[in-house]
């Protein structure tokens, strides 16, 4: 959206991905107490459709769903992606929230970008904070101009805030966003940008683009297909949805095509995820998973021994970056059934040592000790 898309957008999604454990345990607190308030005044929880006008048959589905779930199920955001999809995913805010670790208020100071540090201060300017957010969903389709994130936090879609940013973009450039109202939701789309934003009542924004905007806010409206009960609903299952981040990937004839010939072009999709343990000063462990998804046990089988392979072809390159021998062996392979399992985790011990060898290699203190502390620039 020209500047509503500089200024709001990139903010959003890349300090919320970057920052994600900035919120101190006490934000946690806090935001628990506001929830138990809320509650005690009758006013509706974060994902709840506030609308005090509206009755329930009023409502489209998707949002009833929502609202009914109090924005704490992963799966009632991903509802809101229509099929067609190829990944979907979720950074849970809430959970690393939980983390001790550096205080939100660093941001201001690692944003070295111009543009970045710019979309910063607006969401400031119009009162959305770091520790606001509680969730990113993620989705994107192989066709070029569809993706879209869905952010849940608390007062994030305020019309206040909208209001707010549009204002805000309408004075740098020009751009004039209009916002309309639906049942129970609001669009806003600009006329020079592609970015569409969907406010669903005060504490979610869906963003996307004008190509994708008929199916989604089909979605929105209760219609259609949802991708985790249509064309991801098998690669679901590879997805472990306890994690802070987490994705699933699934198929199709492109990257079966890419695959024509291997063991895994009978796959039918991946499951990734991402956690650890972070405190203020280092990083304490890093794991990551992955499961992709097969007709038969066999074929599985056959994957892991393909993978193996590769692997061991390219694991001796961690000689040349410095890293201690022995390191990349921490990547294991296996079965579980028809699914191929990859496994990393790196204790305290693992991490220093990657650390002093991106030192070594001229990081400096851009090295991997830590996620946040030591880098200089994020965007």
């Amino acid at each position: 959206m020209g500047a509503m898309k500089r200024s709001f957008a990139p903010a959003l999604i890349t300090a919320a991905l970057v920052f994600a454990p900035a919120c101190k345990s006490e934000d946690a607190k806090t935001d628990a107490a506001a929830d138990a308030k809320d509650a005690k005044d009758g006013k509706a929880k974060d994902g709840d459709v506030k609308d005090a006008d509206a009755k329930d048959g009023d409502k489209s589905a998707v949002i009833k769903e929502v609202a009914a779930a109090g924005g704490a199920d992963t799966g009632d955001s991903l509802k809101l992606v229509p099929d067609g999809a190829m990944v979907v995913g979720t950074i849970d805010l809430a959970m690393l929230a939980k983390m001790p670790a550096f205080n939100a208020g660093m941001l201001a100071g690692m944003v070295n970008d111009p543009e970045a540090r710019e979309a910063l201060t607006t969401m400031q300017s119009c009162g959305i904070q770091l520790n606001m957010f509680r969730r990113i969903s993620f989705a994107g389709t192989e066709e070029g101009g569809k993706g879209m994130g869905i952010i849940d936090g608390k007062g994030i879609s305020e019309r206040s805030v909208l209001d707010c940013l549009a204002a805000k973009a309408k004075e740098k450039d020009g751009t004039v966003v209009t916002f309309t109202d639906g049942s129970g939701y609001t669009i806003g789309v600009a006329d020079k940008d592609d970015m569409v934003i969907i406010a669903m009542g005060s504490d979610r924004l869906v963003l996307t683009t004008k190509k994708w905007q008929a199916e989604i806010e089909g979605r929105v409206k209760g219609e259609g297909v949802a991708a985790i009960d249509g064309g991801l609903k098998a690669a679901m299952p590879l997805a472990d949805t306890s994690k802070r981040v987490w994705m699933v990937i699934g198929t199709s004839k492109e990257l079966s095509g890419e695959l024509k010939g291997q063991p895994l072009e009978s796959m039918v999709g991946a499951g990734v995820w991402l956690d650890g343990d972070f405190d203020a000063q280092s990083a304490k462990s890093f794991d990551m998973g992955v499961k992709i998804g097969m007709p038969d046990d066999a074929k599985a089988t056959a994957g892991k021994d393909f993978l193996t392979t590769q692997y061991a072809q390219v694991a001796p390159m961690a000689a040349m970056f410095g890293l201690p021998p022995g390191l990349a062996d921490k990547v294991q392979f296996g079965t579980a059934g028809s699914t191929v399992t990859i496994g990393l985790s790196l204790n305290q011990a693992d991490l220093k040592a990657i650390e002093a060898a991106a030192k070594k290699m001229g990081g400096g203190a851009g090295g991997p000790g830590h996620p946040c502390r030591d880098r200089k620039s994020v965007v």
